[in-house]
């Protein structure tokens, strides 16, 4: 008995056997997950795969969250990594097609469910299409957007150069800069009349000069490169020289795209991420 026990003392600590599972464009959710019988999407494999197993993504664009399901350990960490040569990418953004002309130079198209009014992008070959905007501009840099001086109460907004006729602003986004124009509010348009933005909530205006303010509103297209999203359409005025029947034109229906969903030792190599971000929540993960 006593020589038993010493031998069961002896033996190294018992792991389980790591698993390798493959993901593909060409597979199917119902396959083993194997080389020669990939899974198809993040999501499936993400459920399959724990502590010590390795998934293997083929190469190509992915449109979904990968969501992590499970913990590794410190010696059996979960991985998700791309195969050897291959270019993977998770995307925040789907496409879109189907353009019709609307008016002028501006194309419309049905679009499914998108996300909350101040979070939606719109990107051309991969690069990011600004939202409709008063004044209208031709910089693509954010940080120094075109403004101009108006004065604001809690919940309005006034100005001479707002000439657009009655109701034409009404549910579009004001973002503004006011008091001492450290940070920007943003808030929904409720009414416009000619002159006057009314919105929805109350703004926090902090102490200072409260009359002058840098504002942009966002409602419809209104110059070339320019988008707006409104009852389930997006209209799009694309930049001269586009051929929109070849072009790529994404728009944004994930904030994230990875979510390590506080999970521990997970470790993601060789994947890159557009149009969203990721949510690093958890204990010695490695993106």
């Amino acid at each position: 008995m006593g020589s038993i026990l010493a031998l069961l003392l002896l033996c190294p600590p018992c792991y389980v056997q790591a698993r390798d599972f493959y993901v593909s464009h060409d597979g199917l959710d119902k396959n083993p997950g194997t080389r020669e019988n990939p899974f198809r999407t993040l999501a499936r494999a993400a459920w399959q795969a724990e502590g010590g197993d390795t998934v293997i993504l083929g190469g190509g664009i992915y449109r979904e969250t990968l969501i992590v399901r499970h913990s590794g350990t410190k010696a059996q960490p979960l991985t998700f990594m791309a195969a050897d040569g291959e270019a993977v990418v998770i995307s925040g953004a789907d496409p879109v097609g189907n353009w019709k002309p609307y008016k002028g130079s501006i194309l419309q198209t049905k679009v499914p469910k998108v996300l909350d009014p101040g979070f939606n992008q719109v990107f051309l070959n991969g690069r990011m299409m600004h939202q409709a905007r008063f004044p209208n501009e031709t910089s693509i840099d954010l940080h120094r957007p075109t403004c101009i001086k108006m004065s604001a109460s809690d919940s309005r907004i006034t100005s001479p150069l707002l000439t657009q006729p009655d109701g034409f602003w009404n549910g579009g986004l004001v973002i503004g800069l006011f008091g001492h124009r450290w940070t920007s509010q943003c808030a929904q348009i409720k009414d416009y009349k000619a002159g006057t933005l009314s919105l929805v909530k109350n703004l926090n205006l902090v102490p200072g000069d409260r009359s002058r303010l840098c504002e942009r509103c966002s409602r419809r297209a209104g110059c070339t490169g320019e988008w707006h999203l409104e009852d389930g359409r997006l209209y799009f005025w694309p930049p001269d020289g586009t051929d929109i029947a070849s072009a790529r034109v994404e728009v944004k229906r994930r904030t994230l795209c990875i979510d390590y969903n506080g999970r521990s030792h997970v470790e993601i190599k060789g994947i890159n991420v557009t149009t969203g971000s990721v949510r690093l929540i958890g204990n010695s993960c490695t993106p």
